[in-house]
C-alpha cells in the first residue's frame, strides 16, 4: 500500500475479504490502534497489534493478528540500514505468535 493512504476503514474491507489471521501492511504510517480497531469492525474477529510496536520507526511492515486464534508471545520493531533506498528510515518487524488451539509457534 502507499505510505500516504489514511483510509483504515477501506483498507479494513479490502482485509476482510480475504478473511486472513495474520496481516502485514508495508509503509502503514497511520495509527496502528486504529487499523486494528478497523479490521476488527469488518472482519467481526479481534485484532491486535504486533507486541512491542511501540513507535514508528522506518517504512517497515506492521503486523496484526487475529488475538483469538494467536497469542503474541514477543515481536518489535527495528530501523535498519537500507542504502540506496530514499524517503526516509526503513524498519524491519516482526513477532512471534502461539496458535491458541494447536500451541504451534510461528515467527513472522
Amino acid at each position: 500500500m502507499h505510505w500516504s493512504n489514511e483510509d483504515a476503514s477501506g483498507i479494513a474491507a479490502v482485509i476482510a475479504e480475504n478473511n486472513p489471521d495474520i496481516v502485514g501492511l508495508c509503509e502503514y504510517t497511520q495509527s496502528t490502534t486504529s487499523m486494528a480497531e478497523a479490521i476488527s469492525q469488518k472482519t467481526g474477529r479481534s485484532f491486535a497489534v504486533q507486541p512491542g510496536r511501540d513507535s514508528w520507526n522506518g517504512y517497515g511492515t506492521d503486523i496484526f493478528y487475529d488475538s483469538s486464534k494467536w497469542e503474541g508471545l514477543e515481536g518489535g520493531v527495528k530501523s535498519v540500514s537500507c542504502p540506496g533506498t530514499a524517503g526516509g528510515d526503513r524498519a524491519a518487524n516482526w513477532a512471534v505468535l502461539k496458535h491458541r488451539d494447536s500451541g504451534k509457534v510461528l515467527v513472522t
